[in-house]
């Protein structure tokens, strides 16, 4: 499978679930995909996905996101 087509495999399954478009740090193991405690270390050291802080919370754009994890 080449990488377009994975990130838009990932893409649709991460959009199936969080139909917002953004996905909270803390749900990311509901996706089956990723692990929080992963994601927070990818970000402590700068290589992680863009990232928004909504009300206190990271959450992540979906679209990036499936960018990010079709190239890990």
């Amino acid at each position: 499978m080449d990488k377009t087509a994975k990130q838009q495999t990932i893409y649709d399954c991460l959009i199936k679930i969080w139909p917002g478009g953004l996905m909270p740090r803390v749900e990311a193991k509901k996706s089956g995909l990723i692990a929080p405690k992963t994601l927070a270390n990818a970000d402590s050291l700068g290589i992680g996905p863009e990232r928004l802080i909504v009300a206190g919370h990271i959450v992540y754009p979906v679209k990036p996101l499936s960018e990010w994890l079709a190239v890990k």
